[in-house]
């Protein structure tokens, strides 16, 4: 019974190693690096470059934070931005549209996005293991029902490293002034992430994960 004692503590610690990152992150240097063309070529390394090319993407910037190279590249009208980068020696997929009223969807091929808990408007999509082809067709779908559902546009990329360090700080600020949020840590690593894993947004909606009827208030409001 004794070791129920130590039971706060580790949840503590789970907390803490969290959030850690996130810290990290916001005192992390974002610019992008002098020279880009290696992150670039590990990028194209892992997603055909034929295929980049076809779908309208071209390389915008290369980053380090963290240490963390990641290569960012937005397609054709700058409404989506790919950002492919390796962490712990795994490849990590991000696709990222923005809408008016700071609403944001992430595809990727990580479920670890839901893990943070985030702003109203921001919204994630794992799909594990799926390729870049597969994950840009959910995107895309993710899109459109967005553009109905708020009834505007998706707002172009422009300087996204800056767009990035800007979106860590706003998160955790987020969790600063909500401190009992990051004591949930433990439980939404264990349930969230997974609950939600391979839930396209219109399955998100119907469980009513996000609410379309607010995100298109707040979107109205901006």
């Amino acid at each position: 019974m004794e070791y129920l004692l130590f039971l706060p503590l580790i949840w503590l610690i789970i907390c803490a190693s969290g959030i850690l990152p996130l810290v990290l992150l916001r005192f992390s240097d974002f610019s992008p690096v002098a020279s880009p063309v290696p992150i670039f070529e590990k990028a194209i390394g892992v997603i055909d470059p034929n295929w980049i090319e076809a779908n309208g993407f071209q390389g915008k910037c290369a980053i380090e934070p963290l240490g963390i190279p990641m290569a960012i590249f937005t397609n054709f009208d700058e409404t989506i931005a790919l950002a492919v980068y390796f962490a712990a020696d795994q490849r990590v997929v991000d696709l990222v549209s923005k809408f008016p009223g700071e609403i944001s969807i992430t595809t990727s091929t990580t479920i670890d996005g839901p893990l943070l808990p985030s702003p109203r408007g921001i919204m994630y999509q794992g799909f594990p293991g799926h390729d870049v082809q597969d994950l840009l067709r959910i995107h895309q779908d993710a899109i459109e029902l967005l553009k109905q559902s708020l009834k505007t546009e998706p707002l172009q990329h422009d300087d996204i490293p800056t767009a990035m360090q800007k979106f860590t700080s706003g998160q955790l600020g987020y969790l600063l002034c909500r401190p009992w949020k990051i004591l949930a840590l433990p439980y939404r690593y264990a349930l969230v992430r997974r609950a939600r894993k391979e839930l396209t947004l219109q399955q998100q909606a119907h469980k009513g994960i996000i609410n379309l009827e607010a995100l298109a208030r707040q979107s109205q409001d901006s």
